[in-house]
């Protein structure tokens, strides 16, 4: 008989609760459900066996890596599924001008385009990124990198992109919202994951993904609590902050977790992956569900 009335003062709290998805699980309960990663790198002197391990230690059961084109066979053979790879088409480096500094260079690659065109084309690779449109700054670009939008090379990545309806995982920081609209704007058939929700403050990233449909975003470094120069916690005091939890409850639909992966950041999945169950703990499960691999299944899992 008690537990009856416990279960029938649960259902009646449920129906009317204000959180759109029923009852959030318990204050300081962890999320216990599936972990994809929306945003990995595979660097150059890594390998993919040595990130499939990283991620399956950590707990995590898929996740979006980003590497070079050619490497996607072996990536497959690795990960036997667990990977779903993205490309770019332009190719970071750095180069030595005159007698002076190395300096970085982002140029685009046509037979590397070909390339993606074609792996895209047979399922081996799911999208484009980290496409760097705009980053002010980052260990490997001090500087920053600048691409135009509406140039020649950037046009031909987005037609590609919009002809086998790939999203195109952008890093385009905030100060830089106007161009980001335009983006957005010109190009209505083209999905766009935003990297680092663009380090935009919440109500603005918010009030852009409002007014674009086509726009979706990862947490990677402001969720990080190991990396403070990019954080934005969503967590203080023990409770997720008024602003990030109304956006995390609106637009549960759009957003999706990352972690930034590389082979020098691995010591982090294991802590990053129990933050973000912390975090997703205090969302009602409907939404956490979403954030936590939903929408990462149905934005690059559609076959």
């Amino acid at each position: 008989m008690l537990m009856a009335n416990r279960l029938a003062i649960l259902l009646l709290a449920a129906l009317l609760s204000p959180w759109p998805g029923g009852l959030p699980a318990m204050a300081g309960e962890p999320y216990r459900g599936v972990l994809f990663d929306a945003h990995a790198h595979l660097s150059k002197r890594s390998t993919p066996e040595r990130a499939f391990a990283d991620f399956k230690n950590a707990g995590f059961e898929k996740a979006v890596l980003f590497a070079d084109v050619k490497r996607a066979g072996d990536i497959a053979e690795a990960g036997k599924g667990f990977f779903l790879v993205f490309a770019d088409p332009f190719i970071r480096d750095k180069v030595r001008v005159d007698s002076g500094p190395k300096e970085v260079r982002y140029q685009f690659s046509g037979d590397r385009l070909s390339r993606i065109g074609k792996a895209l084309e047979g399922g081996r690779v799911r999208g484009f990124g980290e496409i760097y449109f705009r980053l002010g700054w980052a260990p490997f670009a001090p500087d920053g990198i600048v691409t135009d939008i509406e140039g020649d090379d950037a046009k031909r990545l987005l037609a590609v992109a919009k002809s086998f309806d790939a999203p195109v995982h952008i890093h385009l920081d905030a100060k830089h919202v106007d161009i980001l609209r335009r983006l957005l704007t010109a190009n209505p058939g083209v999905r766009f994951v935003l990297a680092h929700c663009g380090f935009f403050k919440p109500a603005d990233l918010g009030a852009l993904l409002d007014g674009h449909p086509n726009l979706f975003a990862e947490t990677s470094l402001v969720f990080n609590p190991f990396i403070e120069r990019f954080a934005n916690l969503p967590l203080e005091d023990g409770d997720l902050k008024a602003d990030w939890k109304a956006l995390l409850l609106r637009h549960a639909g759009r957003l999706m977790i990352g972690t930034d992966y590389t082979a020098r950041r691995a010591d982090q999945l294991p802590k990053l992956a129990a933050y973000y169950r912390q975090v997703l703990g205090f969302l009602p499960a409907v939404e956490a569900d979403k954030i936590a691999h939903g929408n990462f299944s149905r934005l690059f899992m559609k076959d």
